[in-house]
């Protein structure tokens, strides 16, 4: 144990002793008009200190003196609780350990005036002779083995003072750690909200793949056609290079949003790409040189159904242009029942087909797993097939 803790704890277990001798001291000046032949004084002295005593950390502002008390004094750096609403939970808790912080302080206080007026009188009477009487009669040693008594004595008070400190001290500090620390409902709000937020951070990670990442993929594909074309076809290579600009633009736009989001300051600047856009997302495939054929069903649908149904499609074609072999890709977006199914098909890419899935799939997965649909993506007879159900009530959600 450090050494230099104890100074720390005896003054923390001093500040309690001063509030209940504070609190004894003013119950003794008013109990002699209250006192009487059946009542003796001292027991009416603690019947009357001990209401104020156990219920004064029931007092708004206490919990908060409390906490930096033992976070400052005990040293106490983890696992304390200020709420900015105090529930019942919180104010008995603060109760029971100001009361034993007052009863604890108290005790040691009192051990340690006994101990240093035996010091004290034990070192006049060195000093000076004579004797000293409390308790037990004090005298000035005449014989070695009387020096030895009284050092070992002097030695043991000492010791047993710095070890009642100690002890106090630490059982204080335990005591902090419960009685002071987040209850139930604060460990399951904590749980709550950092659920919340790696749900909110998925999101986002969700939306820089589905919507920067194409968009880099994307002008990664354009650039290297435009460059290739430069010189053999310049106005086609014009048009890559056209596209490229343009998916730059929605790529800056996109991670603007996201980041506004992470600064929690700004509202988003552009609204969510739809279904509506699924047209030009086909284009700019195109363009990449996938030969797509694409077919949409006019129908009502919410924000967040047609969102997320873009998401899909643009994961669809994003891997069909980066991973797909040679040949026609298909997507289609129908309503079937009570749901909206979008399915894609493109010819497989060479090689043996990856077991493990990627952060785009995966997100799609969750994505639509979110709102009670269905995601299903893997190679079929040298085709790779996507699908998803998505039901369509979500998208009239608020």
């Amino acid at each position: 144990m450090n050494w230099q803790e104890v100074p720390r704890r005896a003054v923390y277990l001093l500040i309690g002793a001063a509030f209940c001798l504070a609190i004894a001291i003013i119950v003794w000046t008013f109990s002699p008009a209250l006192a009487g032949p059946g009542l003796p004084m001292p027991a009416l002295v603690v019947a009357l200190a001990s209401v104020p005593v156990l219920t004064i950390g029931l007092l708004p502002g206490i919990r908060d003196l409390q906490v930096e008390a033992a976070r400052s004094l005990l040293r106490v750096d983890t696992g304390l609780v200020r709420p900015q609403q105090l529930r019942w939970e919180h104010r008995w808790r603060t109760a029971v350990y100001t009361a034993a912080h007052q009863i604890l302080g108290f005790a040691t206080g009192l051990w340690v005036v006994l101990a240093v007026w035996v010091l004290g009188a034990l070192a006049v009477v060195i000093v000076r002779g004579g004797q000293a009487e409390f308790i037990v009669r004090l005298a000035r040693p005449s014989t070695p083995l009387g020096w030895v008594l009284t050092a070992a004595g002097a030695v043991g008070v000492v010791a047993g003072t710095v070890g009642l400190v100690l002890g106090a001290g630490a059982v204080m500090a335990r005591a902090a750690s419960r009685l002071l620390g987040p209850t139930s409902t604060d460990r399951l709000a904590e749980v709550t909200a950092r659920l919340h937020q790696e749900t909110e951070y998925r999101r986002l990670s969700r939306d820089l793949h589905d919507g920067v990442g194409h968009a880099l993929s994307g002008i990664s594909l354009h650039a290297t056609a435009g460059a290739r074309l430069l010189r053999r076809d310049p106005d086609v290579a014009a048009e890559s290079f056209a596209t490229i600009e343009a998916l730059a633009g929605r790529a800056l736009g996109e991670l603007d949003q996201v980041l506004a989001l992470l600064r929690d300051d700004e509202p988003l600047r552009q609204p969510e790409p739809g279904l509506d856009q699924l047209e030009t997302l086909v284009d700019e495939h195109r363009k990449l040189g996938l030969d797509v054929t694409f077919e949409v069903a006019e129908l009502p649908v919410g924000p967040l159904l047609s969102t997320t149904a873009y998401r899909v499609c643009s994961e669809a074609l994003h891997n069909a242009a980066k991973h797909g072999g040679p040949g026609p890709v298909t997507l289609r977006v129908r309503p079937e029942g009570d749901h909206l199914v979008i399915t894609a098909t493109n010819p497989a890419g060479t090689g043996a087909p990856s077991r493990r899935r990627g952060r785009g799939l995966v997100g799609l997965d969750e994505r639509v797993a979110l709102l009670g649909g269905r995601f299903e993506a893997g190679a079929e007879n040298a085709q790779w097939r996507l699908s998803a159900h998505l039901p369509r009530a979500v998208g009239h959600r608020g």
